[in-house]
C-alpha cells in the first residue's frame, strides 16, 4: 500500500526478500521438486516412476508422483516446512536481507516508479511505520 501511494501505481504484489543463505540446499531442493510438480499438471498426468529428491536433512524418503493425492499431500508438507522457518523457536530462523521485491501490473508502471526515483535522487525510501514511528529503509 505504501509504494502504491507513494508513487501512484498499483502493485500487484510485494514480497520480502529473505536471506535463505543457511538453508540453500533445502530451498534448491523445494524448488526442484515444485518444477517436477508443476511439469507433471502440465503434462495432464503423474508418471508413475518420476522420483521426487528428499529435501536434505529432512528424514523425508523420495516422493512419487503417482497421482493428484500424492502431488497435493507432497505440496502440504512443503508449506508446513516452509511455514516453521518463520515460527517461534526455529533453529535456524529465517531473516529479512532488507530488501523488497514489487511485482509491478506492468512494464509502464515499473519504468513510471524508477524515473520518479532517479528524478528525486532516491537511493533509499523510508517507510515509517504509522503504530511505532519506527523508520525502515527500503532499498
Amino acid at each position: 500500500k505504501f509504494l502504491s501511494e507513494q508513487f501512484g501505481v498499483q502493485l500487484q504484489a510485494v514480497s520480502i526478500g529473505y536471506d535463505h543463505t543457511g538453508r540453500v540446499a533445502e530451498v534448491q531442493a523445494l524448488v526442484d521438486r515444485h518444477l517436477a510438480y508443476a511439469d507433471a499438471e502440465a503434462r495432464g498426468g503423474y508418471p508413475v516412476g518420476i522420483g521426487i529428491a528428499p529435501v536434505p536433512g529432512s528424514g523425508d524418503s523420495e516422493r512419487n508422483l503417482a497421482g493428484p493425492e500424492a502431488m497435493q499431500l507432497g505440496c502440504e508438507l512443503d508449506k508446513h516446512r516452509v511455514r516453521n522457518w518463520f515460527g517461534e523457536g526455529a533453529g535456524q530462523p529465517m531473516l529479512s536481507t532488507g530488501y523488497v521485491w514489487a511485482v509491478f501490473n506492468s512494464c509502464e508502471d515499473r519504468e513510471c516508479v524508477l524515473e520518479q526515483i532517479e528524478a528525486l535522487g532516491l537511493q533509499v525510501i523510508i517507510w515509517r511505520d504509522p503504530a511505532s514511528g519506527a523508520e525502515f529503509p527500503l532499498q
